[in-house]
């Protein structure tokens, strides 16, 4: 290659005559140029000549043009055309056509590439982080992976430092525009975003584990974009997902796969459904398990609270399993507490670990399967039934294979005194005051005397015939009753008529009756009634009714036998004489 002492060079526009320059062998500008970019040594560290003539390169120099190892200065002199703008150090050169320019948002140290302002990679291409390896998921090749062999080299970070409430934040959206950033709105179904887990399976790194995936639930408008969450996983020996957990757009839970029930009348009054494809194999139902680690006893194990968010202690009622005792296989007691106002919360029912259950109190220590105890002047238990024309009472039924006799007992009444009334499996009556069959085992009795003569008070006592007033309320046509009356029994056996006070309980009165005289109906088409409530503090008198027709009767029977025989006796000696 070679160059000769008179030739021209075009420098910058060759349309524009001031940017055309006519160079001869010894121009400044081409000694220069040529001086800074040619050398006749192969050495790349040779020194550029300072002057340069007519040269010829020569084979030895081979034929290759070596760039200095020292910098180029463009002179103001020099033509315009070449560029070289925003100089700094670390900063990569780019170049268009003749410009050449040190990129402001792009640096690289030698170590360390940063980029400043918007980064654009182009549809079709990626960005690998960590490894240069492109992977194939489940969903295909990802355009942004960040793949490794360490934990730290797998870890996506967003962190945020601010003076206020937020934090990084991720978003997926979707759009039914074929335009990046239209705004085609979604449907109902349409998927918002969904996350795969994945893993190896020996041959491929598409086996899926579980998904989560955030769809359109319902229809969407300007004011709404209603969404539901549902959260899948593959079983053992599968790769496909099932869904396990939905969340709908109105808060509703479903687990197990399916829907949450909305409720039989369509409201959304069933918050949290749970359901189990049973089979014959497993026979699994719903199952919802609480489960803690302790080896405490009487320690919660579990507990299920309700509240209500507007109150101060919001801790209104609660289902709580306890432990039965320090062993882990000892099983464990359900309570059941409730608060009242302005009270703390307090255990009301307990079924403990045998299967015994107790009402106010904690402990079932009398024998027994149910145990409850009340506080002072209450009821232990009250059995009410409102049906109007065929109601039942309280059914005590024994096993066919009972015997039919008076050793077991279908009720058992007793206080601190001792036993006061048994009704036995065979349907006889005892009590301790002999008002019905007596306990009469000599045992129990001391100071044993002869009664004295009934016959005249017995003769006394006045049998009626009587109708009872909540019979008439009932029935117009109420039979009528044979009887005492207690008031006129207390005249002659005071000992018989006992007082008590009337229970506090209201009973049915008269039809309530609408402006025309109807009778007013419930919901079932019944007519309604008033309510009657007792006067507090009022008693009542009975009659021990089976001590008069026991007791005294048997005494009055014995003495008019005594009389009869005396008679006959009398009639026997008189027919003699």
């Amino acid at each position: 290659m070679a160059y000769t002492a008179s030739f021209s060079v075009s420098v910058g526009d060759p349309t524009k005559a001031s940017d055309v320059t006519t160079l001869a062998a010894n121009d400044d500008f081409l000694k220069a140029a040529v001086d800074a970019i040619m050398h006749n040594s192969a050495t790349p560290t040779a020194v550029l000549k300072t002057a340069v003539t007519t040269q010829t390169l020569h084979a030895a120099d081979d034929d290759t043009l070596k760039l200095a190892s020292t910098s180029f200065v463009k002179r103001a002199a020099d033509a315009a055309g070449i560029s070289f703008s925003n100089d700094a150090d670390d900063r990569v050169v780019t170049g268009t056509g003749s410009g050449i320019n040190g990129e402001a948002n792009l640096t690289f140290d030698g170590s360390t590439l940063t980029l400043a302002g918007n980064q654009v990679i182009n549809d079709g291409y990626g960005l690998r982080v960590g490894s240069a390896t492109e992977v194939t998921s489940a969903t295909g090749i990802g355009e942004v992976q960040i793949n490794g062999t360490g934990n730290p080299d797998t870890q996506l970070f967003l962190g945020r430092w601010a003076a206020n409430l937020t934090g990084p934040t991720m978003v997926m959206h979707t759009s039914r525009s074929g335009t990046v950033g239209g705004t085609t709105i979604v449907q109902d179904g349409d998927y918002f975003g969904q996350t795969y887990y994945t893993g190896s399976n020996g041959s491929n790194n598409t086996a899926i584990g579980a998904v989560i995936d955030a769809r359109v639930d319902g229809t969407p408008s300007s004011t709404s974009m209603p969404g539901k969450i549902q959260f899948a996983t593959s079983p053992s020996g599968a790769v496909s997902p099932t869904v396990r957990m939905v969340i709908t757009s109105g808060g509703n839970v479903g687990i197990g796969g399916v829907t949450p029930d909305v409720g039989s009348n369509g409201a959304n009054d069933v918050v949290v459904t749970i359901s189990n494809s049973a089979t014959a194999a497993d026979h699994h139902a719903a199952i919802l398990e609480l489960n803690a680690s302790t080896s405490t006893n009487t320690a919660e194990i579990g507990k299920l609270a309700f509240t209500r968010s507007a109150a101060t202690n919001k801790d209104h009622a609660s289902i709580r399993a306890l432990t039965a005792s320090s062993d882990a296989d000892a099983g464990a007691h359900m309570a059941f507490l409730t608060k009242t106002l302005n009270s703390g919360i307090a255990e009301r029912m307990r079924i403990n670990s045998a299967g015994d259950v107790s009402i106010g109190t904690t402990n079932v220590d009398n024998g027994g399967r149910f145990k409850v105890l009340n506080s002072d002047g209450e009821y232990t238990a009250g059995f009410f039934n409102s049906h109007g024309s065929t109601p039942y009472g309280l059914l005590l039924n024994f096993a066919g294979a009972a015997p039919d006799n008076n050793t077991q007992h279908f009720l058992h009444c007793s206080d601190t005194g001792g036993d006061r009334l048994f009704i036995y499996a065979d349907g006889d009556v005892a009590n301790h005051d002999g008002t019905y069959g007596t306990i009469s085992d000599v045992k129990f009795k001391q100071d044993i005397v002869d009664v004295r003569s009934y016959w005249d008070d017995f003769k006394s006592l006045q049998y009626r015939k009587f109708r009872h007033k909540t019979d008439v309320a009932v029935d117009a046509d109420a039979p009528y009753r044979l009887g005492l009356i207690a008031q006129e029994v207390e005249t002659i056996f005071p000992a018989l008529v006992p007082e008590s006070p009337d229970a506090d309980i209201e009973t049915q009165g008269d039809p309530i009756l609408d402006e025309s005289g109807e009778p007013v109906l419930d919901d079932d088409g019944n007519p309604t009634y008033e309510t009657v409530s007792t006067p507090s503090g009022t008693t009542h008198k009975w009659v021990k009714s089976s001590i008069v027709e026991g007791p005294i009767m048997g005494s009055v029977v014995q003495e008019l036998q005594s009389r009869l025989e005396a008679a006959e006796a009398k009639i026997t000696a008189l027919e003699s004489a």
